[in-house]
């Protein structure tokens, strides 16, 4: 009877574990490796890269970021395509993980 009991608790117990786990899968710590595009929802991405300071492959074209400090900051493989960035440029075609500025006009 004692034994059943230990057994029984110990199911309870690893239950009530696993349970924990699954609901707290979302917690803010796991959010970079569960959530790298925000369904490119680009306000959400700006706010996740100014909040956390990491936000790699992230959708966030046409975000601005003008007089904004992004030093430190991990967008690598962030899509930056018609974002304004912290000089006021707009990023251009190929801007991934950095802003590639406009080519200036022929002279």
């Amino acid at each position: 009877m004692i034994q059943n009991n230990t057994l029984l608790r110990g199911l309870f117990m690893a239950l009530v574990m696993g349970l924990y786990l699954i609901l707290n899968a979302h917690a803010s710590t796991w959010e970079s490796r569960l959530k790298p595009l925000e369904q490119m929802d680009v306000k959400a991405n700006r706010d996740r890269l100014l909040r956390t300071g990491e936000c790699r492959g992230c959708y966030l074209r046409r975000a601005n970021f003008k007089n904004i400090d992004l030093t430190g900051m991990d967008y690598s493989r962030a899509d930056l395509v018609g974002a304004v960035w912290t000089d006021g440029t707009v990023c251009q075609v190929g801007s991934v993980g950095q802003c590639v500025p406009p080519t200036p006009p022929p002279q």
